[in-house]
């Protein structure tokens, strides 16, 4: 139990948050740097990538992915 709250109290949940942040973040791009130029994605890509997204979002990630997500949005989505 010690070790644990000296963990969160030097910091390292941040860090961990960070970290879940910095791989949704490059999960996300591999994504759509995957699929730009067709401008399509798979339907299990897609809602893979709206369960990153909220997330991302729920550990305040920045507005950079909310402009990537609003264009994946208007991909066509294959089945």
């Amino acid at each position: 139990m010690f070790i644990l709250f000296a963990f969160i109290q030097g910091g390292g949940l941040s860090a961990i948050r960070e970290g879940q942040r910095c791989m949704l973040r490059a999960d996300m791009l591999a994504a759509y740097y995957k699929h730009r130029e067709e401008k399509t994605i798979r339907q299990y890509e897609y809602e893979n990538f709206l369960y990153e997204y909220k997330a991302y979002k729920a550990l305040h990630g920045n507005s950079f992915i909310e402009r990537i997500a609003r264009e994946v949005a208007e991909w066509e989505i294959v089945t």
